[in-house]
C-alpha cells in the first residue's frame, strides 16, 4: 500500500555559485509505510529534485547516501564546483533525486532497530513509485537510475532484486560484496548517538563515529583536502543498527536476480571494502569477484578508480573523473 503524499513544502534556496540561471532545485516530502508487515506505521522520505531546463524527457537519478551519511553526501555543501555530483549531473542534462534515507538527515527516524536494508529498499521503491507516476513532482519520469554508496548501494542492491522494475539501471558506488579490513576495523569507531551532542536528539539505536574515524575508515588522505574532511565530520549524521545488524548482506546472492544493467565503480584505496582477500589493485580479480554475485542480464562493468578511498567523489584528485565515468555509463546504458 502506497502511503498519503505530501505537497512539495518549498523551493531549496541556494547561491548562484551553486547553480546556473536555468537549474532548478524542489524539496519533496513523502509519507511512506516503514514496512510492508507493519501497515500503519508511516514516516517521511525528504529529498531534493534538481535539473536544468525542461523535465522533458530527462532520466531521473536516485541518489542514495551510505551510512553516517545523508544527502549532503551527493550534493556536498562545500565548494560544489568540485565536489557535488548533483552538480555535475545536472550539467549534463540529468535530473537527480536526493534523498536522506529514512533514518537520516530531514526524514523520518524511527528507533534505529527498524531501520535496516529492507524497510529502507521498500521506502525507496515507494518513493520511486511516485516519481514514475508523477504523483510527487507533477512530472511522470519514465527513466529512472538508482546510484547508491555504500550502504546505500547495499540498499539499492535490495531494492533490485525486490522491486526489479524500480530502475532502468543501477550504479553502485564504494561497493563489494565483501568486507574489508576498514569494516573490521569500524566498531571501535562508533558510540551511541546519546554521546554525541550533534546527533543527541535521534531517539535509540543509532550510533556515530568519534571525531578523526572518518579520515580513517572513508578518505585516501593522500588525495583529500583536510578541509574536505573536516566539512564531512561536521555534516556527519547517524548509523541505523538495523543497517549493522544486516551486514552480512554484502555476501549475499541475492544480486543474481537482478535484471537491469548494473555498474560498480570504487576506490582501489577503499578501506570498507578492499582487503580481507580481496586486493583492489588487482583490477581484473575484483571484476572477477563480483562477476559470481550477478547474472548475464546485468551486463555487469567493473571500474577500479587508482589513488581513491571509500567516499569517491570527496576525494580532490580523481573524484571528479569518478563521477564523470559514472554518468558516461549512464548515457551510454540508457
Amino acid at each position: 500500500m502506497l502511503a498519503l503524499l505530501v505537497a512539495p513544502l518549498f523551493s531549496v534556496t541556494v547561491s548562484a555559485e551553486e547553480l546556473a540561471p536555468n537549474d532548478t532545485c524542489q524539496q519533496y516530502t513523502k509519507s511512506v509505510q516503514l514496512s510492508p508487515s507493519i501497515p500503519f506505521l508511516n514516516f517521511n522520505l525528504v529529498g531534493t529534485l534538481c535539473y536544468r531546463g525542461q523535465l522533458a524527457d530527462q532520466v531521473v537519478q536516485v541518489l542514495i547516501h551510505g551510512a553516517g551519511y545523508n544527502s549532503y553526501y551527493w550534493d556536498f555543501p562545500q565548494d560544489p564546483n568540485t565536489y557535488s555530483y548533483v552538480k555535475d549531473a545536472i550539467a549534463k542534462g540529468y535530473a537527480t533525486f536526493n534523498v536522506d534515507r529514512i533514518g537520516s538527515g530531514q526524514s523520518g527516524k524511527p528507533d534505529g532497530f527498524l531501520v535496516n536494508v529492507d524497510n529502507s529498499a521498500f521506502t525507496l521503491h515507494q518513493l520511486v513509485g511516485s516519481l514514475r507516476d508523477g504523483s510527487l513532482t507533477g512530472h511522470a519520469f519514465t527513466t529512472v537510475a538508482g546510484v547508491g554508496h555504500s550502504f546505500g548501494s547495499l540498499i539499492a542492491v535490495a531494492q533490485a532484486t525486490q522491486f526489479q522494475n524500480d530502475y532502468d539501471a543501477i550504479v553502485l558506488t564504494g561497493f563489494l560484496h565483501n568486507l574489508g579490513t576498514g569494516a573490521g576495523q569500524a566498531p571501535q569507531f562508533a558510540i551511541p548517538t546519546q554521546f554525541d551532542p550533534q546527533l543527541a536528539s535521534y531517539p535509540a539505536n543509532y550510533f556515530s563515529l568519534v571525531p578523526g574515524a572518518r579520515a580513517i575508515l572513508f578518505y585516501n588522505t593522500a588525495f583529500a583536502d583536510p578541509a574536505i574532511i573536516a566539512r564531512d565530520e561536521q555534516e556527519r549524521d547517524a548509523i541505523a543498527l538495523g543497517l549493522l545488524l544486516d551486514i552480512g548482506r554484502h555476501f549475499s546472492p541475492e544480486s543474481l536476480a537482478i535484471t537491469k544493467p548494473v555498474f560498480i565503480i570504487l576506490g582501489e584505496q577503499d578501506f570498507i571494502y578492499c582487503g580481507n582477500g580481496i586486493d583492489c589493485t588487482d583490477h581484473a580479480a575484483v571484476a572477477a569477484h563480483e562477476s559470481a554475485f550477478f547474472s548475464p542480464a546485468a551486463q555487469l562493468e567493473v571500474q577500479v578508480v587508482p589513488n581513491l578511498g571509500h567516499d569517491l567523489v570527496l576525494h580532490e584528485n580523481g573524484g571528479k573523473q569518478s563521477t564523470k565515468d559514472v554518468l558516461q555509463w549512464i548515457k551510454k546504458t540508457l
